[in-house]
């Protein structure tokens, strides 16, 4: 039987998916690059003769999102913390999902998230 989901390992986002990812221009992604020296994989370091194509990991994603956040180029939202609550009263509406969405795109904006599922 074959599993529904990728390992993270296995999955590779290239230059324009991360700019999407975290709302920024692909120059302005590139700067980043630059500016905060993160070492990110090259397809033809895997295979020799293939274009110099970054290959970015999840990890190097959210990395570089908390690096945007460290150097400040992430707006605050408040100086005080902020409580979302998703809360529904029926099971099955899909809450852990809309949290878990919500988190992950707050992560990628580059702010620290805590999540909790009751």
């Amino acid at each position: 039987m074959r599993d529904t989901f990728a390992l993270l390992g296995d999955t590779a986002y290239r230059l324009r998916a991360v700019a999407t990812l975290l709302d920024v221009s692909e120059n302005t992604l590139r700067s980043y690059l630059k500016e905060s020296k993160l070492e990110i994989r090259r397809q033809s370091d895997d295979k020799p003769g293939s274009p110099p194509i970054r290959l970015f990991s999840i990890q190097n994603v959210f990395d570089l999102a908390a690096w945007r956040r460290e150097k400040g180029y992430v707006k605050p939202l408040s100086p005080s913390p902020i409580v979302i609550s998703v809360d529904i009263i029926k099971g099955g509406t899909g809450k852990s999902t809309t949290t878990a969405e919500l988190g992950v795109l707050l992560s990628l904006a580059g702010y620290r998230v805590l999540m909790i599922d009751l």
